[in-house]
């Protein structure tokens, strides 16, 4: 059997060979082994080869991660008190952008800011306290400090 087709439930099967490979049902297609198709809806595992472009949002429930290279070498995920972003393989992380803005979760507070000239400026309450120049470092306000050594300062200018 080939095709089967029952007017009684409205199910069509087709089978190759002998081994049924796509169902009719009220809500649709069931399909066994792989499908070449335009949309789909996938209930269990899905393992997909090439490339997959998404134009609205990817849901992830608590604990559910995203995984990138051949060793979960980088990790993204929520444990539902704290999200992570962690890097597991034998290189380190690198995060490149022109101006990096490192905000509290509001977004109405920048904590660190930098620029694509190197200048680096790590601020409190939105006010820069440290920010490296061209010279070195412009501290704004109190330094408070365990220890302090001047014995490689040769002059105060």
């Amino acid at each position: 059997t080939y095709i089967e087709c029952d007017g009684s439930t409205g199910k069509v099967e087709l089978y190759y060979y002998g081994s049924e490979k796509i169902r009719t049902e009220s809500t649709g297609v069931r399909i066994t082994g792989e499908a070449h198709c335009d949309s789909l809806n996938v209930d269990g595992g899905a393992d997909i080869a090439g490339d997959v472009n998404f134009h609205n949002s990817v849901s992830l429930q608590d604990s559910d991660k995203l995984f990138f290279g051949a060793g979960d070498d980088l990790q993204i995920y929520h444990d539902g008190s704290n999200s992570f972003i962690q890097e597991h393989g034998v290189g380190s992380l690198y995060i490149d952008a022109n101006q990096l803005y490192l905000r509290n979760a509001d977004t109405d507070n920048t904590l660190l800011e930098t620029t694509s000239a190197g200048a680096v400026q790590i601020k409190h309450n939105g006010t820069t306290k440290l920010e490296t120049t061209s010279t070195g470092v412009t501290v704004t306000g109190k330094v408070t400090a365990t220890g302090f050594d001047l014995s490689s300062l040769t002059a105060l200018p």
